[in-house]
């Protein structure tokens, strides 16, 4: 807890100020409201607050989604911001219903019903490795649903995968599904989808022995610059799942620490889905000292100092 709400100096009252509702559950956002006798706004209406309003945000590290560009558009025009907690605007929430998710629980409702691999009539002899060290050994074998990999690191600098051809992707597919569990030392699995056109879009998820499900999203993919696809990695671009050629697993030291040793990953149901409604993605401002997190640096220890009059803390 930074402050209680008893600590807070009233501001002057020339000062129009807004404190930004809670949208999780109950915080602070109402005893602030009322301690400094001023209103609540909700994420949508801070499109309509003056450029002279100071608003406050509670907990600025989880927010909705559709509010990042209303905040930034807020700022442009004039506006001030007073952000607590941080990092700033790090999880964002999504609308289900009544209610507000954060990115994975929203993804794991989308229905994903389309193999994106056929396991059962690619025979592992086509499955393409790609590695900086040929010569270790891998072995490579169906489970139900999918496949089991083993590889022996020797070089914790390199890279080794495993590359599986794709079903074509039905129109409107945007999401990503996996069931995956670790063996040897691997923490983390490296997941990428190229397209047809030779573009590379690279994801990382954590790895443990107990196998869990995963949804990505196909703007949650990163592009790879040495990809040979030509004009493809611009800011809007982002990975077309509906062009999805190859599936590639394994585990590379560009995006991973390594170490020399066993390294395996199981995968099963893969798959494809839609999202019933489009998922906003909405650039992160670049605020000073705020956000993005390079832009901010940790103070520790640091005391609060309260200075006895309306001014401020």
């Amino acid at each position: 807890t930074l402050f209680t709400v008893e600590q807070v100096a009233v501001p002057s009252a020339a000062l129009d100020i807004a404190v930004l509702q809670d949208v999780v559950e109950p915080g602070y956002a109402p005893a602030l409201a009322d301690r400094l006798s001023v209103r609540e706004v909700s994420w949508e209406e801070i499109t309509a607050l003056s450029p002279k309003t100071l608003l406050v945000v509670l907990d600025c590290q989880i927010i909705p989604a559709p509010a990042l560009e209303p905040i930034s558009a807020f700022l442009e025009r004039g506006g001030q911001l007073v952000a607590v907690g941080g990092p700033a605007f790090e999880t964002l929430l999504y609308r289900h219903g009544e209610h507000w998710l954060r990115l994975e629980e929203y993804l794991a409702l989308a229905p994903r019903d389309f193999p994106l691999v056929d396991w059962a009539c690619i025979d592992t002899e086509g499955w393409v490795r790609g590695t900086n060290q040929p010569e270790t050994p891998i072995r490579i074998s169906r489970v139900v649903d999918g496949a089991e990999v083993d590889f022996e690191i020797v070089n914790p600098g390199g890279w080794d995968t495993i590359g599986f051809p794709c079903l074509p992707v039905p129109p409107r597919h945007t999401v990503l599904g996996l069931k995956v569990s670790g063996r040897g030392l691997a923490k983390a699995l490296l997941v990428e989808v190229r397209e047809r056109d030779g573009a590379r879009w690279m994801a990382l998820i954590p790895l443990s022995s107990e196998e869990r499900e995963w949804t990505l999203h196909e703007t949650q993919f990163a592009y790879w610059p040495d990809s040979p696809g030509s004009g493809r990695g611009g800011p809007s671009d982002h990975l077309k799942l509906g062009n999805a050629g190859w599936l590639v697993l394994g585990f590379a030291a560009s995006h991973q620490p390594l170490v020399k040793g066993p390294h395996g990953f199981v995968v099963r149901a893969v798959a494809t889905g839609q999202l019933t409604e489009e998922l906003p993605r909405p650039k992160l401002p670049i605020l000073e000292s705020l956000c993005p997190p390079y832009k901010t640096f940790q103070t520790s220890p640091a005391r609060l100092e309260p200075i006895g009059t309306a001014q401020g803390l």
